[in-house]
């Protein structure tokens, strides 16, 4: 391989820092950039990847979010329909209150 294509498959598989949710700014939006799916220790869970790093949601929004909805909201998202942002609201009780909202 060439070194052009040595960097163009580094910049493929390169990676998002891996954020724990309870550690993000409160009331910082987030910019999303897909839902996906991933298996976890504890079961399958939900990850949203935002610009900067990816973090996995709190089991409520894996018992909300199919996969249905999941492609739904990514090809919204993909396609420059929507700019969906997050925002976590700080602790509540033993989780973290997460919001999303369109701008």
């Amino acid at each position: 391989m060439s070194s052009v294509e040595f960097k163009n498959l580094n910049k493929d598989v390169e990676m998002e820092s891996f954020v724990s949710i309870k550690s993000i700014k409160v009331d910082e939006k987030f910019c999303v950039k897909a839902f996906k799916k991933v298996a976890t220790k504890f079961g399958t869970k939900v990850m949203v990847d935002c610009e900067g790093f990816s973090s996995i949601l709190p089991h409520r929004f894996t018992d909300r979010l199919n996969d249905e909805q999941i492609g739904y909201w990514n090809e919204k998202i993909k396609s420059g329909n929507i700019k969906l942002f997050m925002v976590s609201k700080g602790p509540m009780g033993n989780t973290t209150k997460i919001e999303f909202f369109e701008e």
